[in-house]
């Protein structure tokens, strides 16, 4: 059996009972259709060959998600920065910016902006964030 995990912001619903569906899978001997399956169903109406296990996205990855919002929000880039911390990437931002051939510093949002800057969208550097500068 081969499930592939697919990170999600919210559960689909069962086909047979309306219970959360935690698998996309093809339908016991119905050919190639496939269907949404919860905990319970999934043993003796799936096909256990191939399919999707569903997992809820953790806090984290639903903040960053949210970057590619146009909108500004304080705690878009405050969960930006609890990541890339943890990640161990700010230090790989700061020395570039300090020591590389870079011009400016990554915004929460992708954007590129000067190291004591915001970005057009509103968001500030990283390095403005975390209290470098």
């Amino acid at each position: 059996m081969s499930l592939t995990i697919k990170k999600v912001d919210r559960f689909q619903t069962c086909n047979f009972c309306n219970n959360k569906a935690i698998y996309d899978a093809p339908l016991m001997g119905h050919g190639g259709t496939w269907a949404y399956f919860c905990e319970d169903c999934y043993p003796s109406r799936g096909s256990h060959t191939i399919g999707t296990k569903f997992e809820l996205k953790n806090e984290d990855e639903l903040a960053l998600d949210a970057l590619g919002e146009d909108a500004y929000d304080a705690s878009w880039e405050a969960a930006f920065m609890k990541v890339i911390t943890r990640e161990g990437r700010l230090e790989a931002i700061m020395e570039e910016s300090l020591f590389g051939d870079s011009c400016g510093v990554e915004c929460a949002d992708g954007c590129v902006t000067e190291p004591d800057g915001k970005c057009p969208h509103g968001y500030s550097s990283l390095l403005l964030l975390a209290g470098l500068i």
